[in-house]
């Protein structure tokens, strides 16, 4: 069995009489296992995007597939995450307007199938909590 780019080819035969005939299966190798709530840790960030675009794309290509609703999605606690991930590693921008920005630009490069917030939206959730990662004054040089 040889597996390339997520095709499984098998049952490949070369005769000097036949030729070779090539048969492919649309099936996941036995050794996948199913997401749960207990293993969906384990999955990497990239697994994690293919899902949430492989549910967009279905949505989109087939009549019986349901959209989850929108309010079960929001991308602001992710957003809020960077923000203090970028606080703890002191890459926080000096304005708020220059903040949110910059977490639209990054959370559009995440989820290109989905609507994501703007800047102003970012501005006004995360707003009193940006405050509160700012320092209150500046440190005086003896």
């Amino acid at each position: 069995m040889l597996c390339v780019d997520d095709v499984i080819f098998h049952n490949v035969e070369a005769h000097a009489v036949t030729p070779m005939g090539v048969t492919c299966a649309h099936q996941a190798p036995s050794s996948l296992v199913t997401v749960t709530q207990d293993n969906i840790r384990s999955l990497t960030d990239e697994e994690v995007l293919l899902l949430l675009e492989d549910h967009a794309r279905r949505v989109v290509e087939h009549p019986d597939s349901k959209l989850v609703e929108p309010g079960k999605i929001s991308l602001m606690p992710i957003v809020r995450r960077k923000m203090l991930h970028r606080a703890e590693c002191a890459l926080t921008r000096e304005t708020l307007a220059a903040e949110a920005a910059e977490l639209e630009a990054w959370i559009a490069t995440k989820v290109p199938s989905h609507h994501v917030p703007k800047a102003s939206t970012i501005e006004n959730v995360l707003r009193s909590e940006y405050r509160s990662l700012r320092p209150r004054s500046k440190a005086t040089m003896p």
